[in-house]
């Protein structure tokens, strides 16, 4: 059985200039897992996300869902549905869940932002998202103009670039003060033209270990574009 949605994106009469958009969506991203913290059900210890046949990872032990979907409580069952997102190219996002999760409308959340997803992991306790962007600039632009309006008072940063089955991805890390703790940030985008694949993950930087590295790059190594 599977669920279908449709994503309309309505078109604006009046906009704000791209370089403010761009900047206001990177940073809108990054505020909702500083400020926002939740408890939210666990789904299940593993997934696979799909987009469409094209991109897929693993997703961590302890994932849970968080603010794209509503979840309710029905019988549990280990069959697997099936539960798909159109994009306006006609692919598709296919995101595999059991029966015990129930989903509500998708948020929309416009412009730049095609499908956002939030989770968080139980140990180490962290946030992350995943994200499909549609860019009118290359990723580097992109990223560099993200990164020099930026208001964080970056502490550290680091980005290195690297590929993945032909896949150009840029991997930030770096730390800042966000409401008078350090927090550490892990994020990868993946230059598929002209869309980027986002994966990030947030964490007190007290909280941080190896083990929470490993899961990041357990989920880049678990990435495929086809």
């Amino acid at each position: 059985m599977q669920f279908l949605y449709r994503i309309m994106l309505k078109r604006r009469i009046k906009r704000p200039p791209r370089r403010i958009r761009l900047m206001a969506a990177f940073l809108f991203a990054l505020i909702i897992f500083i400020f926002t913290l939740s408890h939210m059900p666990s789904v299940s210890p593993r997934y696979y996300f799909t987009l469409g046949d094209k991109f897929t990872f693993l997703t961590p032990s302890g994932f849970t869902l968080g603010q794209l979907y509503d979840f309710s409580s029905i019988d549990a069952s280990s069959e697997l549905k099936e539960f798909i997102l159109p994009l306006p190219d006609s692919r598709r996002i296919i995101f595999k869940y059991p029966q015990v999760v129930a989903f509500g409308n998708p948020l929309n959340l416009g412009g730049e932002i095609l499908q956002s997803v939030d989770f968080t992991v139980k140990d180490p306790p962290s946030h992350g998202l995943v994200q499909i962007w549609s860019l009118n600039t290359s990723l580097d632009k992109f990223l560099e103009l993200s990164k020099d309006s930026s208001s964080i008072d970056y502490l550290s940063f680091d980005s290195k670039k690297n590929e993945k089955d032909h896949i150009p991805y840029t991997v930030w890390e770096y730390t800042f003060n966000g409401q008078g703790k350090i927090i550490r940030a892990m994020e990868a985008f993946f230059d598929d033209n002209p869309y980027m694949f986002r994966i990030s993950i947030y964490a007190e930087d007290s909280a941080f270990n190896e083990d929470l590295r490993k899961i990041f790059e357990d989920m880049l190594n678990s990435v495929t574009v086809k």
